[in-house]
């Protein structure tokens, strides 16, 4: 564990307003310790629940992700439409050779194919959606899951297409593009 003099800066802006990751196995003696250390006050850490994430560290002003200021982490990127067949496995592909992001991609309906879930939200850095009632459906149902995310961005993509169609990938990217991801 760091002193608080070693507490690294962003390797994407040099911010040091960063705060670490930490998983909820880890909860009880990670966040005491970090607390005692002065790295973190109140409930100034990001809890993932997810031990692959120990000793990680994210910007509070950019949002990177990074391993003592070594190592770079994708953002995890989650592509939500309603029966998770078209439109957000095409918008999660768009993604597939990133050097910068993982996707994936779920539906709201119970009978898709991928309904999404609990821990895909928490895995999320970023929840895209393609209509407003799936932001309102996420903003329901997953409350306390979404309480430290981003904004939902809504791309305002009907569900007109088929998963291969060349005018919703071309939509997509444009879309994409306008907030800044491709």
């Amino acid at each position: 564990m760091m002193d608080k003099k070693e507490k690294p800066a962003c390797i994407g802006c040099g911010s040091m307003e960063v705060i670490p990751i930490i998983a909820s196995g880890y909860y009880g003696f990670e966040a005491a310790e970090l607390k005692s250390r002065g790295l973190i006050e109140g409930k100034d850490f990001i809890d993932t629940g997810r031990s692959e994430y120990r000793d990680l560290w994210c910007c509070k002003k950019c949002g990177q992700r990074f391993r003592d200021g070594q190592m770079e982490i994708k953002k995890h990127l989650l592509f939500v439409c309603t029966a998770g067949v078209d439109r957000s496995p095409a918008a999660a592909a768009l993604f597939d050779n990133s050097d910068k992001y993982e996707s994936t991609s779920a539906g709201i309906s119970p009978v898709a194919g991928n309904d999404i879930s609990k821990a895909e939200v928490l895995w999320a850095d970023v929840i895209f959606v393609m209509e407003h009632e799936h932001k309102r459906f996420i903003l329901d149902n997953f409350k306390e899951e979404i309480k430290d995310k981003p904004e939902i961005i809504v791309l305002d993509v009907s569900d007109d297409f088929c998963r291969h169609d060349e005018e919703l990938e071309r939509l997509l990217r444009i879309r994409l593009e306008k907030e800044g991801f491709l």
